[in-house]
Protein backbone atom coordinates (compact mmCIF):
# COMPACT_ATOMS: atom_id res chain seq x y z
CA UNK A 1 0.00 0.00 0.00
CA UNK A 2 1.52 3.42 -0.54
CA UNK A 3 1.84 5.72 2.61
CA UNK A 4 -0.39 8.80 2.70
CA UNK A 5 0.93 12.52 1.91
CA UNK A 6 -1.86 14.68 2.50
CA UNK A 7 -1.85 18.19 1.98
CA UNK A 8 -4.26 20.02 4.10
CA UNK A 9 -5.74 23.00 2.80
CA UNK A 10 -7.33 25.75 4.81
CA UNK A 11 -8.22 29.34 4.61
CA UNK A 12 -8.75 31.02 8.30
CA UNK A 13 -7.52 33.87 9.79
CA UNK A 14 -7.93 32.45 13.49
CA UNK A 15 -7.82 29.32 15.52
CA UNK A 16 -11.84 28.57 15.41
CA UNK A 17 -13.27 25.05 15.54
CA UNK A 18 -12.12 23.76 11.72
CA UNK A 19 -8.36 25.61 12.22
CA UNK A 20 -8.53 23.66 16.10
CA UNK A 21 -9.67 20.30 14.38
CA UNK A 22 -6.89 20.47 11.23
CA UNK A 23 -3.94 21.52 14.05
CA UNK A 24 -5.40 18.09 16.51
CA UNK A 25 -4.89 16.02 13.71
CA UNK A 26 -1.45 17.26 12.58
CA UNK A 27 0.08 16.52 16.11
CA UNK A 28 -0.96 12.96 15.88
CA UNK A 29 0.04 12.26 12.29
CA UNK A 30 3.84 11.49 13.27
CA UNK A 31 2.82 8.98 15.31
CA UNK A 32 0.55 7.22 12.83
CA UNK A 33 3.23 7.40 10.32
CA UNK A 34 1.30 10.72 8.12
CA UNK A 35 3.22 12.89 6.07
CA UNK A 36 1.85 16.10 5.78
CA UNK A 37 2.05 19.79 4.44
CA UNK A 38 -0.40 22.22 6.00
CA UNK A 39 -1.27 25.15 3.06
CA UNK A 40 -3.05 28.18 4.27
CA UNK A 41 -2.74 31.79 2.97
CA UNK A 42 -2.44 35.66 3.70
CA UNK A 43 -2.45 38.51 2.04
CA UNK A 44 0.06 39.96 0.56
CA UNK A 45 1.94 42.40 2.62
CA UNK A 46 0.23 41.71 6.11
CA UNK A 47 1.38 40.18 9.36
CA UNK A 48 0.96 36.78 10.22
CA UNK A 49 -2.60 35.65 11.01
CA UNK A 50 -3.50 34.13 15.14
CA UNK A 51 -3.91 31.05 12.60
CA UNK A 52 -0.13 31.35 11.57
CA UNK A 53 1.43 32.60 14.74
CA UNK A 54 0.33 29.05 16.57
CA UNK A 55 1.76 27.08 13.64
CA UNK A 56 4.83 28.69 13.62
CA UNK A 57 4.93 28.26 17.33
CA UNK A 58 4.36 24.96 16.75
CA UNK A 59 7.26 24.11 14.27
CA UNK A 60 4.64 22.33 11.80
CA UNK A 61 5.28 21.33 8.30
CA UNK A 62 4.02 24.54 6.37
CA UNK A 63 3.51 26.32 3.11
CA UNK A 64 1.69 30.18 3.33
CA UNK A 65 0.41 31.35 -0.21
CA UNK A 66 0.23 35.04 -0.27
CA UNK A 67 -2.31 36.15 -2.37
CA UNK A 68 -2.99 40.02 -3.67
CA UNK A 69 -6.98 39.05 -4.17
CA UNK A 70 -9.25 36.15 -3.05
CA UNK A 71 -9.28 33.99 -5.73
CA UNK A 72 -5.77 34.71 -7.09
CA UNK A 73 -4.32 32.63 -9.63
CA UNK A 74 -1.29 32.39 -7.74
CA UNK A 75 -3.16 30.50 -5.26
CA UNK A 76 -3.80 27.36 -7.81
CA UNK A 77 -0.49 27.93 -9.87
CA UNK A 78 1.50 27.57 -6.29
CA UNK A 79 -0.69 24.84 -4.63
CA UNK A 80 -0.39 22.51 -7.59
CA UNK A 81 3.74 23.04 -7.55
CA UNK A 82 3.84 22.07 -3.98
CA UNK A 83 1.45 19.08 -5.13
CA UNK A 84 4.03 17.74 -7.35
CA UNK A 85 7.20 19.13 -5.27
CA UNK A 86 6.53 17.07 -1.83
CA UNK A 87 4.81 14.28 -4.03
CA UNK A 88 1.09 14.38 -2.46
CA UNK A 89 -1.17 12.31 -3.32
CA UNK A 90 -4.13 13.16 -1.07
CA UNK A 91 -5.38 16.59 -0.65
CA UNK A 92 -7.85 17.81 2.48
CA UNK A 93 -9.59 20.73 2.39
CA UNK A 94 -11.64 22.79 4.53
CA UNK A 95 -13.83 25.76 3.75
CA UNK A 96 -15.00 26.79 0.26
CA UNK A 97 -12.17 28.81 -0.76
CA UNK A 98 -9.33 25.53 -0.27
CA UNK A 99 -12.24 23.58 -1.32
CA UNK A 100 -11.92 25.98 -5.23
CA UNK A 101 -8.15 25.16 -5.15
CA UNK A 102 -8.64 21.52 -4.38
CA UNK A 103 -10.83 20.86 -6.76
CA UNK A 104 -8.68 22.26 -9.39
CA UNK A 105 -5.90 20.76 -8.84
CA UNK A 106 -8.56 17.12 -8.12
CA UNK A 107 -8.95 17.69 -11.95
CA UNK A 108 -5.81 18.30 -13.39
CA UNK A 109 -3.58 16.40 -11.39
CA UNK A 110 -6.24 13.57 -10.54
CA UNK A 111 -5.03 13.49 -6.83
CA UNK A 112 -7.16 12.15 -4.16
CA UNK A 113 -9.31 14.72 -2.71
CA UNK A 114 -11.16 14.31 0.99
CA UNK A 115 -12.91 17.54 1.98
CA UNK A 116 -14.44 18.44 5.32
CA UNK A 117 -18.00 20.02 5.69
CA UNK A 118 -17.95 21.90 9.22
CA UNK A 119 -21.27 23.77 8.82
CA UNK A 120 -22.66 27.14 7.10
CA UNK A 121 -22.83 30.85 7.79
CA UNK A 122 -25.74 32.49 6.77
CA UNK A 123 -24.34 36.24 7.56
CA UNK A 124 -25.35 37.61 4.96
CA UNK A 125 -25.88 36.47 0.92
CA UNK A 126 -22.58 36.45 0.11
CA UNK A 127 -21.69 33.45 2.42
CA UNK A 128 -24.64 32.19 1.65
CA UNK A 129 -23.84 32.04 -1.74
CA UNK A 130 -21.03 30.62 -0.83
CA UNK A 131 -22.11 27.66 1.06
CA UNK A 132 -24.14 26.32 -1.69
CA UNK A 133 -21.20 26.59 -3.35
CA UNK A 134 -19.22 24.80 -1.50
CA UNK A 135 -21.98 21.91 -1.68
CA UNK A 136 -21.59 21.72 -5.41
CA UNK A 137 -17.82 21.65 -5.21
CA UNK A 138 -17.45 18.86 -2.79
CA UNK A 139 -19.63 16.39 -5.10
CA UNK A 140 -16.49 16.04 -6.93
CA UNK A 141 -14.25 14.94 -4.39
CA UNK A 142 -13.89 11.62 -3.51
CA UNK A 143 -14.98 11.80 0.09
CA UNK A 144 -16.95 14.13 2.06
CA UNK A 145 -16.06 14.05 5.82
CA UNK A 146 -19.16 15.70 7.53
CA UNK A 147 -18.38 16.23 11.80
CA UNK A 148 -22.19 15.45 12.69
CA UNK A 149 -24.92 13.57 11.45
CA UNK A 150 -26.95 16.68 10.79
CA UNK A 151 -24.59 17.79 8.41
CA UNK A 152 -24.12 14.21 6.72
CA UNK A 153 -28.45 14.74 6.22
CA UNK A 154 -28.02 18.14 4.16
CA UNK A 155 -25.31 16.54 2.30
CA UNK A 156 -27.68 13.51 1.26
CA UNK A 157 -30.39 15.99 0.10
CA UNK A 158 -28.00 17.75 -2.25
CA UNK A 159 -27.09 14.17 -3.56
CA UNK A 160 -23.56 14.08 -2.43
CA UNK A 161 -22.24 10.97 -1.86
CA UNK A 162 -19.34 9.57 -0.77
CA UNK A 163 -19.87 11.03 3.15
CA UNK A 164 -18.57 9.95 6.17
CA UNK A 165 -19.49 11.21 9.79
CA UNK A 166 -15.74 11.61 11.79
CA UNK A 167 -17.44 13.72 14.84
CA UNK A 168 -15.25 16.65 16.27
CA UNK A 169 -12.97 15.78 19.48
CA UNK A 170 -10.99 17.91 22.26
CA UNK A 171 -8.71 17.77 23.90
CA UNK A 172 -7.85 19.91 27.64
CA UNK A 173 -4.57 20.84 26.78
CA UNK A 174 -5.10 21.99 23.24
CA UNK A 175 -7.58 24.78 25.42
CA UNK A 176 -4.70 27.70 26.07
CA UNK A 177 -5.32 30.49 28.83
CA UNK A 178 -2.81 33.33 29.83
CA UNK A 179 -4.09 34.32 33.38
CA UNK A 180 -6.92 31.96 34.74
CA UNK A 181 -10.62 32.50 35.68
CA UNK A 182 -10.16 34.40 38.95
CA UNK A 183 -7.56 37.01 37.54
CA UNK A 184 -9.60 37.29 34.62
CA UNK A 185 -12.85 38.05 36.81
CA UNK A 186 -10.90 40.78 38.82
CA UNK A 187 -10.13 42.48 35.61
CA UNK A 188 -13.50 42.69 34.35
CA UNK A 189 -14.50 43.74 38.04
CA UNK A 190 -16.46 40.88 38.76
CA UNK A 191 -17.25 39.81 42.48
CA UNK A 192 -16.40 35.78 43.01
CA UNK A 193 -20.29 35.53 44.20
CA UNK A 194 -21.03 36.40 40.73
CA UNK A 195 -23.53 33.76 38.68
CA UNK A 196 -20.96 34.47 35.24
CA UNK A 197 -22.80 32.98 31.85
CA UNK A 198 -20.66 32.58 28.60
CA UNK A 199 -21.52 32.94 25.10
CA UNK A 200 -18.83 32.46 23.06
CA UNK A 201 -18.59 32.45 18.82
CA UNK A 202 -18.83 34.51 16.06
CA UNK A 203 -21.07 37.70 16.09
CA UNK A 204 -23.19 36.58 12.96
CA UNK A 205 -26.89 36.19 12.69
CA UNK A 206 -27.00 32.07 12.93
CA UNK A 207 -25.41 32.62 16.07
CA UNK A 208 -28.37 33.59 17.77
CA UNK A 209 -26.80 36.44 20.46
CA UNK A 210 -29.56 38.69 20.10
CA UNK A 211 -32.05 35.68 21.92
CA UNK A 212 -29.52 35.44 24.81
CA UNK A 213 -29.98 39.54 25.34
CA UNK A 214 -33.69 39.73 24.89
CA UNK A 215 -33.80 36.66 27.77
CA UNK A 216 -30.85 37.99 29.92
CA UNK A 217 -33.26 41.10 30.03
CA UNK A 218 -36.14 38.99 31.68
CA UNK A 219 -33.87 37.23 34.36
CA UNK A 220 -34.89 37.86 37.84
CA UNK A 221 -32.07 37.25 39.65
CA UNK A 222 -29.36 40.24 40.43
CA UNK A 223 -26.06 39.58 40.51
CA UNK A 224 -25.40 37.91 37.46
CA UNK A 225 -22.88 38.52 34.46
CA UNK A 226 -22.71 37.82 30.35
CA UNK A 227 -19.77 37.73 28.87
CA UNK A 228 -19.99 37.66 24.81
CA UNK A 229 -16.77 36.23 23.82
CA UNK A 230 -16.16 36.69 20.27
CA UNK A 231 -16.19 39.26 16.97
CA UNK A 232 -18.51 39.71 14.11
CA UNK A 233 -20.40 41.90 11.63
CA UNK A 234 -23.31 42.01 14.45
CA UNK A 235 -21.28 43.69 17.04
CA UNK A 236 -22.64 46.95 16.67
CA UNK A 237 -26.05 46.26 16.42
CA UNK A 238 -25.93 43.79 19.43
CA UNK A 239 -24.56 46.52 21.62
CA UNK A 240 -27.17 48.99 20.68
CA UNK A 241 -29.66 46.13 21.44
CA UNK A 242 -27.93 45.71 25.06
CA UNK A 243 -27.64 48.82 25.75
CA UNK A 244 -31.24 49.42 24.87
CA UNK A 245 -32.46 46.52 27.11
CA UNK A 246 -30.61 47.99 30.19
CA UNK A 247 -27.82 45.46 30.18
CA UNK A 248 -24.89 48.24 30.05
CA UNK A 249 -23.74 46.69 33.98
CA UNK A 250 -24.79 43.04 32.94
CA UNK A 251 -23.07 42.53 29.64
CA UNK A 252 -19.66 42.40 29.02
CA UNK A 253 -18.78 42.48 25.38
CA UNK A 254 -15.01 40.82 25.51
CA UNK A 255 -13.74 40.49 21.47
CA UNK A 256 -12.17 37.51 20.31
CA UNK A 257 -9.66 36.03 22.25
CA UNK A 258 -7.21 33.07 21.57
CA UNK A 259 -7.12 32.79 25.81
CA UNK A 260 -10.51 31.57 26.01
CA UNK A 261 -9.17 28.70 28.30
CA UNK A 262 -9.38 31.70 30.55
CA UNK A 263 -13.22 32.83 29.87
CA UNK A 264 -13.67 28.68 31.08
CA UNK A 265 -12.53 29.27 34.16
CA UNK A 266 -14.31 32.59 34.84
CA UNK A 267 -17.67 31.50 33.68
CA UNK A 268 -20.72 29.38 35.76
CA UNK A 269 -22.78 27.97 32.81
CA UNK A 270 -22.03 27.79 28.52
CA UNK A 271 -25.22 29.25 26.97
CA UNK A 272 -25.27 27.85 23.13
CA UNK A 273 -28.11 30.05 21.27
CA UNK A 274 -27.46 28.85 18.08
CA UNK A 275 -30.21 28.85 15.13
CA UNK A 276 -27.74 26.19 13.11
CA UNK A 277 -24.35 24.59 13.64
CA UNK A 278 -22.38 21.53 12.76
CA UNK A 279 -21.22 19.64 15.98
CA UNK A 280 -20.11 22.82 18.00
CA UNK A 281 -16.39 22.54 19.31
CA UNK A 282 -17.81 25.14 22.06
CA UNK A 283 -19.36 22.87 24.05
CA UNK A 284 -17.30 20.09 23.87
CA UNK A 285 -14.66 22.48 24.79
CA UNK A 286 -16.54 23.42 27.83
CA UNK A 287 -17.61 19.95 29.34
CA UNK A 288 -13.79 19.30 29.51
CA UNK A 289 -13.39 22.23 31.26
CA UNK A 290 -16.30 21.15 33.58
CA UNK A 291 -18.59 23.76 32.70
CA UNK A 292 -22.48 22.66 32.31
CA UNK A 293 -23.89 23.92 28.95
CA UNK A 294 -27.52 24.70 27.83
CA UNK A 295 -27.85 24.46 24.34
CA UNK A 296 -30.37 25.13 21.18
CA UNK A 297 -31.61 22.04 19.77
CA UNK A 298 -29.36 22.10 16.91
CA UNK A 299 -27.18 21.10 13.93
CA UNK A 300 -25.75 17.62 16.19
CA UNK A 301 -25.80 18.60 20.24
CA UNK A 302 -28.03 16.15 20.57
CA UNK A 303 -24.43 13.93 19.67
CA UNK A 304 -23.08 15.59 23.00
CA UNK A 305 -25.58 16.58 25.27
CA UNK A 306 -28.76 14.42 27.18
CA UNK A 307 -31.19 17.04 28.20
CA UNK A 308 -30.95 17.29 31.62
CA UNK A 309 -28.69 14.86 32.18
CA UNK A 310 -25.34 16.09 31.35
CA UNK A 311 -26.59 19.37 30.33
CA UNK A 312 -29.94 21.47 28.85
CA UNK A 313 -31.19 21.42 25.18
CA UNK A 314 -33.91 24.12 24.48
CA UNK A 315 -35.71 25.37 21.18
CA UNK A 316 -33.74 27.49 18.97
CA UNK A 317 -35.04 31.15 18.37
CA UNK A 318 -37.12 30.85 21.70
CA UNK A 319 -36.38 33.80 24.37
CA UNK A 320 -38.93 32.94 26.96
CA UNK A 321 -37.09 29.03 26.92
CA UNK A 322 -33.97 30.14 27.53
CA UNK A 323 -35.20 32.89 30.06
CA UNK A 324 -36.93 29.79 31.89
CA UNK A 325 -34.40 27.30 31.71
CA UNK A 326 -31.81 30.07 33.04
CA UNK A 327 -33.86 30.94 36.53
CA UNK A 328 -34.13 27.48 36.93
CA UNK A 329 -30.63 26.95 36.79
CA UNK A 330 -29.37 29.59 38.79
CA UNK A 331 -32.41 29.04 41.67
CA UNK A 332 -30.86 25.48 41.53
CA UNK A 333 -27.09 25.56 42.13
CA UNK A 334 -26.97 21.75 43.31
CA UNK A 335 -28.40 20.75 39.89
CA UNK A 336 -26.01 22.21 38.24
CA UNK A 337 -22.97 20.57 40.13
CA UNK A 338 -24.58 17.29 39.72
CA UNK A 339 -24.20 18.05 35.91
CA UNK A 340 -21.16 18.98 36.37
CA UNK A 341 -19.64 15.77 37.86
CA UNK A 342 -21.05 14.15 34.67
CA UNK A 343 -19.62 16.28 31.93
CA UNK A 344 -16.05 14.66 31.80
CA UNK A 345 -17.29 10.69 31.36
CA UNK A 346 -20.18 11.90 29.09
CA UNK A 347 -17.38 13.09 26.23
CA UNK A 348 -14.89 10.21 26.46
CA UNK A 349 -14.10 7.83 24.46
CA UNK A 350 -16.15 9.39 22.15
CA UNK A 351 -14.68 12.32 21.56
CA UNK A 352 -11.38 11.60 21.77
CA UNK A 353 -8.87 13.21 19.44
CA UNK A 354 -7.05 9.52 19.11
CA UNK A 355 -10.19 7.93 17.88
CA UNK A 356 -10.99 10.97 15.40
CA UNK A 357 -7.58 10.94 14.14
CA UNK A 358 -7.12 7.10 13.97
CA UNK A 359 -10.51 6.96 11.49
CA UNK A 360 -9.20 10.17 9.46
CA UNK A 361 -6.12 7.94 8.57
CA UNK A 362 -8.26 5.20 7.61
CA UNK A 363 -10.14 7.14 5.11
CA UNK A 364 -6.75 8.03 3.87
CA UNK A 365 -5.64 4.44 3.24
CA UNK A 366 -8.84 3.21 2.04
CA UNK A 367 -8.33 6.19 -0.80
CA UNK A 368 -4.99 4.45 -1.67
CA UNK A 369 -5.73 0.82 -1.71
Amino acid sequence: MTNPKVMIMISTRIVGGPGKGVLQLLDRFPSRGIEYLLVTDKRMGTLDTEFIKLIKEKKLNIEILEYTRTFDPILFKVSRYLVKKYGINIIQSHGYKSHLIALYIHLVEKTKWITFIHGWSAEDFKMRLYSVFEVVMVRFSDVVIAVSPSIKKVLSRWHVGGIHTILNAVDKNEIYGLMGGYELRRKLNISDSAFVIGVIGRLSPEKGHKYLLEAIARIRHKGIRLLIIGDGPLKDELEKLSNELGLNDTVTFCGHSQNIRDYYEAINLLVLPSLKEGLPNVVLEAMVMNIPVISTDVGGVREIITDDYNGWIIEAGNVNSIAHKLNEIIEDRKRLAIVATRLHDSIFPKFCPDRRADEVVKVYKSLLV
